[in-house]
């Protein structure tokens, strides 16, 4: 079944014509228009201060870092592993 808030249609009952009437896409809008609203949207965005950005950066870094060591070190452990019983 296909549904819509009001009217329930069967597949069998979907066809090209009930598909559009079905739909309702929105009215098409000039490229000027479209960039005023991203523009109003974008003023509507709460950006982070300096401070925030900087941190977060700091943040993702040392965490990319630690999780490289860990990485790294688990697969060094497990290639150890592996050779030792392997060569046994």
């Amino acid at each position: 079944m296909c549904q819509t808030p009001n009217t329930k249609v069967s597949a069998q009952e979907l066809t090209p014509q009930t598909h559009q009437t079905l739909v309702q896409y929105p009215p098409m809008v000039s490229p000027v228009h479209f960039v005023q609203e991203v523009v109003a949207e974008l003023k509507k965005v709460s950006w982070p201060t300096f401070e925030q950005t900087r941190n977060m950066t700091i943040l993702v870094i040392v965490v990319t870092i630690l999780m490289g060591v860990y990485i790294g070190g688990a697969d060094f452990l497990f290639s150890r592993l592996m050779a030792a019983v392997l060569t046994r």
